[in-house]
């Protein structure tokens, strides 16, 4: 099964193989690369500087049981399992030995290096024949950390001399648990040292940035608090250990560790990336408050798969847990790709940024992974598209989060602003009705006590004693408007604390609903449980039911029903609001109870934007909660939840 899983790879990725030969004819033709070329099975001679491809001077062969020997391969009666091959090596995933004969004839006598281009591989192994006949591993077993090789390099790399005229025969021994993707080249020693010399410079500068980017980042996270600035910074991080074990790198850094721990690390960190991506994109994107419960399902999801990968690459199988992660990692990037186009086509700049950032990094990254699993062909372009995009988009989304950062700063800052206006109207108001209450209380006094002593008056008839009562009545209820009205003001203001007695909720809401019956002709429905003595502010909770009954009054059609329930359940008292009208815009939903929010479709009825943050606010003051459901046919129902006892109030 394994040699035929690695034949049907080997035959689509030649299926692939030409349209990648005319990516990189048209990348030569830009840059002004010259590919190498050679003459099969003679090396042609070399500047000092050269280098020359292997592919065309070598031959390969599948070990799947890990047995053979070097003498068992150079054996004559298999040679003829060998195969040409006839570009670079790509096999993806497969605990398969694979063997590579290298047949080496050079006109010059030299020193070269041999360069194996995958610098991941945990066992490489080149045989040449010893003065005694016998195949040895000349240049020893690269397995081990690069300061034990013969030459200290990122790649593997071996000494080779060859002699002018003399066929050299190598075999070259390469097994991993990563994908079997690489190539193989000749180099003069000067032209390696000056590659990698370039090399090291520009990736230098590409892990600069990236520190640099977590550095400020990191302050920037301090500064803010803000959750989605800490999320990019272990992205980042994320994408930063990858790309430093994915090049092995970290040798290069003098932090040198055994290959088996290297590829473990590696394996985990392709697995946290599954889980840290995903998080950080819809934090970004701000999906968890547009698709609330899609959201959840689809980070849940990703980090299940991204622990259950990591947990198979801690248990020694590292290619199906790798495997599963790249998988799910393309349709994880199919759909934030899908979400941030449509929030993009909507204007979202947001969706836009993310959409311009994570294309190329994206693309990127499935090319990568279809290179891995041997769909496509190693070349100069697929090897380093991963890391280019990587390094392309984080430069976008860095300058791009901090222009949205000094955007919504402008429009916070504005908004605070407004609420100082607001709050200065808010006081004047509270000192014009502190006024105007302490104004009418005597007018009420008198016509209160005039009232009574025409109840006491023999004289009138009980007729106009009924009508004199209701004056009295009145009389009280404005009086008591005033006290409450002003209570409540020096309550949301903390100037005085608030004082809990126990209440028969049911007989006071009762008495709410016929108010708000008569006053506004509404047909509230009242529904409710058997209730024992609740320990409450009533006068606070009367506004917060008021409100609520008031904003589904403004909302709900004319002639349909608006219920109110009070129910008890788990040693708390659950009070609802349901009504019938258009319901509330998803994008809305997580903001309507701030201070000052109104919204879209509340723009047709008056309002300020403070009854439902009223309503937050005396919740809270009772140890409780409020938030509102949609209803799955039309309409809204909003819920506040308190403690039979909340205890004293931290107000």
């Amino acid at each position: 099964m394994i040699i035929l899983k690695n034949l049907i790879f080997y035959r689509l990725g030649r299926l692939l193989r030409h349209w990648g030969s005319a990516m990189a004819l048209v990348i030569h033709c830009l840059w002004g690369v010259s590919a190498p070329s050679a003459m099969a099975g003679v090396l042609p001679s070399l500047p000092v500087q050269g280098s020359i491809a292997l592919e065309a001077h070598a031959t390969w062969l599948l070990d799947p049981q890990g047995t053979l020997t070097a003498e068992d391969v150079a054996a004559p009666a298999m040679a003829a399992q060998f195969a040409p091959l006839q570009g670079p090596l790509s096999v993806g995933f497969t605990r398969s030995v694979v063997w590579v004969r290298l047949d080496l004839n050079s006109r010059d006598s030299a020193h070269w290096v041999l360069e194996v281009g995958n610098p991941i591989l945990e066992d490489v192994r080149l045989y040449a024949r010893g003065t005694d006949g016998h195949w040895q591993v000349r240049y020893g077993t690269l397995s081990e950390p690069t300061d034990t090789r013969e030459l200290r390099y990122r790649k593997p790399v071996f000494n080779v001399d060859l002699t002018a005229g003399v066929n050299s025969v190598f075999y070259l021994r390469m097994a991993s648990r990563t994908a079997m993707v690489t190539d193989l080249k000749l180099s003069t020693p000067e032209s390696l040292f000056k590659e990698s010399g370039q090399s090291n410079f520009i990736w230098g500068l590409v892990f600069g940035a990236y520190f640099l980017v977590m550095f400020f980042y990191s302050a920037f996270w301090l500064w803010t608090r803000e959750r989605v600035h800490l999320l990019y910074v272990l992205y980042v991080g994320t994408n930063l250990g990858a790309a430093l074990l994915t090049g092995r790198w970290i040798d290069m850094l003098g932090l040198n560790i055994g290959t088996q721990l290297h590829t473990l690390v590696l394996g985990l960190f392709i697995g946290l990336s599954l889980w840290i991506g995903p998080v950080f994109s819809v934090a970004f994107l701000g999906a968890h408050r547009i698709w609330p419960r899609s959201s959840r399902f689809f980070i849940r999801t990703c980090a299940t798969i991204s622990i259950v990968g990591m947990g198979l690459v801690i248990l020694g199988f590292y290619s199906q847990g790798v495997i599963a992660v790249q998988i799910s990692s393309i349709f994880t990037i199919m759909i934030i790709l899908g979400a941030s186009g449509r929030l993009a086509w909507k204007g979202d700049k947001n969706g836009q940024l993310m959409l311009l950032a994570f294309s190329l990094f994206y693309m990127g990254i499935i090319w990568r992974y279809m290179r891995n699993i041997g769909l496509i062909e190693p070349t100069l372009w697929n090897e380093s598209v991963y890391q280019v995009g990587a390094f392309v988009h984080m430069m976008v989304m860095s300058t791009g989060i901090f222009s949205t950062y000094n955007a919504l700063r402008r429009k916070s800052q504005e908004g605070q602003a407004k609420a100082r206006a607001q709050e200065l109207q808010r006081q004047r108001q509270y000192e014009f009705l502190g006024m105007v209450s302490h104004e009418v209380r005597t007018p009420l006094t008198v016509i209160s006590a005039s009232a009574d002593n025409l109840l006491l008056d023999k004289t009138v008839s009980e007729a106009a004693k009924l009508r004199v009562e209701k004056i009295i009545r009145h009389c009280l209820k404005l009086k008591q408007l005033f006290t409450s009205y002003l209570d409540n003001e020096r309550l949301l203001n903390g100037d005085q604390p608030i004082k809990m007695t126990e209440v028969n909720l049911t007989d006071a809401c009762e008495s709410l609903v016929q108010d708000v019956n008569d006053t506004h002709g509404l047909n509230v429905q009242f529904e409710y449980d058997v209730l024992p003595l609740v320990t409450c502010h009533f006068d606070l909770l009367r506004v917060a039911i008021s409100n609520l009954l008031d904003n589904a009054r403004k909302h709900a059609p004319t002639g349909t029903d608006i219920r109110l329930e009070l129910r008890h359940a788990k040693n708390q008292i659950v009070i609802s609001v349901t009504d019938l009208g258009p319901g509330i815009d998803p994008e809305d939903l997580p903001y309507i109870f701030d201070a000052y929010f109104r919204g879209k479709n509340a723009s047709v009825t008056k309002g300020s934007g403070l009854g439902l943050h009223l309503v937050k606010f005396i919740a809270e003051q009772h140890k409780g909660s409020v938030y509102a459901v949609p209803q799955k046919e039309k309409g809204m129902r909003f819920v506040i939840e308190i403690p039979l006892n909340p205890g004293p109030s931290g107000v």
